[in-house]
Protein backbone atom coordinates (compact mmCIF):
# COMPACT_ATOMS: atom_id res chain seq x y z
CA UNK A 1 0.00 0.00 0.00
CA UNK A 2 1.29 3.38 -1.01
CA UNK A 3 0.42 5.04 2.31
CA UNK A 4 2.80 2.78 4.25
CA UNK A 5 5.61 3.68 1.85
CA UNK A 6 4.97 7.40 2.33
CA UNK A 7 4.70 7.08 6.10
CA UNK A 8 7.88 5.00 6.28
CA UNK A 9 9.77 7.47 4.09
CA UNK A 10 8.61 10.39 6.23
CA UNK A 11 9.55 8.48 9.39
CA UNK A 12 13.06 7.80 8.05
CA UNK A 13 13.59 11.42 7.07
CA UNK A 14 12.35 12.61 10.44
CA UNK A 15 14.96 10.69 12.45
CA UNK A 16 17.50 13.46 11.93
CA UNK A 17 15.16 16.17 10.79
CA UNK A 18 16.66 19.49 9.90
CA UNK A 19 14.74 22.74 9.69
CA UNK A 20 14.82 22.70 5.88
CA UNK A 21 13.52 19.10 5.75
CA UNK A 22 10.53 19.68 7.99
CA UNK A 23 8.49 20.92 5.00
CA UNK A 24 9.36 17.72 3.10
CA UNK A 25 8.16 15.57 5.98
CA UNK A 26 4.97 17.63 6.40
CA UNK A 27 4.39 17.31 2.64
CA UNK A 28 4.70 13.53 2.86
CA UNK A 29 2.32 13.57 5.82
CA UNK A 30 -0.20 15.55 3.76
CA UNK A 31 0.06 13.06 0.89
CA UNK A 32 -0.36 10.18 3.33
CA UNK A 33 -3.44 11.74 4.88
CA UNK A 34 -4.98 12.21 1.42
CA UNK A 35 -4.40 8.54 0.59
CA UNK A 36 -5.88 7.49 3.93
CA UNK A 37 -8.93 9.71 3.41
CA UNK A 38 -9.53 8.16 -0.02
CA UNK A 39 -9.09 4.69 1.43
CA UNK A 40 -11.44 5.51 4.30
CA UNK A 41 -14.14 6.45 1.80
CA UNK A 42 -13.83 2.95 0.35
CA UNK A 43 -13.83 1.37 3.81
CA UNK A 44 -17.01 3.22 4.75
CA UNK A 45 -18.70 2.36 1.44
CA UNK A 46 -17.76 -1.35 1.63
CA UNK A 47 -18.37 -1.69 5.36
CA UNK A 48 -18.16 -5.33 6.41
CA UNK A 49 -16.38 -6.45 3.24
CA UNK A 50 -13.02 -4.92 4.13
CA UNK A 51 -10.59 -7.32 5.81
CA UNK A 52 -9.40 -6.34 9.29
CA UNK A 53 -5.73 -6.41 8.19
CA UNK A 54 -6.45 -3.56 5.78
CA UNK A 55 -7.99 -1.51 8.58
CA UNK A 56 -4.93 -2.23 10.72
CA UNK A 57 -2.63 -0.97 7.98
CA UNK A 58 -4.58 2.28 7.74
CA UNK A 59 -4.53 2.56 11.54
CA UNK A 60 -0.75 2.03 11.61
CA UNK A 61 -0.26 4.65 8.90
CA UNK A 62 -2.51 7.16 10.72
CA UNK A 63 -0.57 6.61 13.92
CA UNK A 64 2.78 7.09 12.17
CA UNK A 65 1.64 10.26 10.46
CA UNK A 66 0.28 11.69 13.70
CA UNK A 67 3.50 10.80 15.55
CA UNK A 68 5.59 12.48 12.86
CA UNK A 69 3.54 15.65 12.97
CA UNK A 70 3.75 15.61 16.77
CA UNK A 71 7.54 15.22 16.58
CA UNK A 72 7.84 18.17 14.22
CA UNK A 73 5.52 20.27 16.38
CA UNK A 74 7.39 19.51 19.62
CA UNK A 75 10.83 20.20 18.16
CA UNK A 76 10.12 23.18 15.92
CA UNK A 77 6.64 24.37 16.92
CA UNK A 78 5.72 24.22 13.22
CA UNK A 79 2.19 22.93 13.17
CA UNK A 80 -0.28 21.85 10.60
CA UNK A 81 -3.46 21.33 12.65
CA UNK A 82 -5.71 20.85 9.62
CA UNK A 83 -3.76 17.82 8.38
CA UNK A 84 -3.42 16.57 11.95
CA UNK A 85 -7.18 16.86 12.41
CA UNK A 86 -7.84 14.96 9.15
CA UNK A 87 -5.57 12.08 10.23
CA UNK A 88 -7.15 12.14 13.69
CA UNK A 89 -10.64 11.88 12.18
CA UNK A 90 -9.56 8.88 10.10
CA UNK A 91 -8.06 7.26 13.19
CA UNK A 92 -11.30 7.84 15.13
CA UNK A 93 -13.27 6.04 12.42
CA UNK A 94 -10.83 3.12 12.44
CA UNK A 95 -10.80 2.82 16.23
CA UNK A 96 -14.57 2.30 16.14
CA UNK A 97 -13.94 -1.13 14.62
CA UNK A 98 -10.58 -1.75 16.38
CA UNK A 99 -11.14 -0.45 19.93
CA UNK A 100 -7.84 -1.77 21.32
CA UNK A 101 -6.13 1.33 19.92
CA UNK A 102 -8.26 3.88 21.74
CA UNK A 103 -5.45 4.87 24.12
CA UNK A 104 -3.32 6.02 21.16
CA UNK A 105 -6.30 7.96 19.88
CA UNK A 106 -6.72 9.77 23.20
CA UNK A 107 -3.02 10.64 23.25
CA UNK A 108 -3.25 12.13 19.75
CA UNK A 109 -6.42 14.03 20.70
CA UNK A 110 -4.62 15.56 23.68
CA UNK A 111 -1.73 16.54 21.42
CA UNK A 112 -4.16 18.15 18.99
CA UNK A 113 -5.71 20.16 21.83
CA UNK A 114 -2.23 21.33 22.84
CA UNK A 115 -1.37 22.27 19.24
CA UNK A 116 -4.58 24.27 19.09
CA UNK A 117 -3.72 26.19 22.25
CA UNK A 118 -6.31 24.58 24.54
CA UNK A 119 -6.02 24.82 28.31
CA UNK A 120 -3.44 22.17 29.39
CA UNK A 121 -5.20 21.49 32.71
CA UNK A 122 -8.51 20.79 30.96
CA UNK A 123 -6.72 18.65 28.37
CA UNK A 124 -5.20 16.52 31.14
CA UNK A 125 -8.60 16.19 32.84
CA UNK A 126 -10.19 15.01 29.59
CA UNK A 127 -7.35 12.54 28.96
CA UNK A 128 -7.73 11.08 32.46
CA UNK A 129 -11.49 10.83 32.02
CA UNK A 130 -11.13 9.01 28.70
CA UNK A 131 -8.56 6.66 30.21
CA UNK A 132 -10.92 5.76 33.07
CA UNK A 133 -13.83 5.26 30.66
CA UNK A 134 -11.82 2.93 28.43
CA UNK A 135 -10.78 0.82 31.43
CA UNK A 136 -14.42 0.43 32.52
CA UNK A 137 -15.46 -0.74 29.05
CA UNK A 138 -12.75 -3.41 28.84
Amino acid sequence: MKVIGLAAKAKLISRNILKEEEEDVLGLCCQGVEIIENGMATLIKDKGKVPSWEKLIYLLACNWLLELQTQIWTTTKAKNPLEYEKALTCMEQLVESIPDYDSKLYTHKATYRSMSGANPIRTKQLANLKRRESRKIK
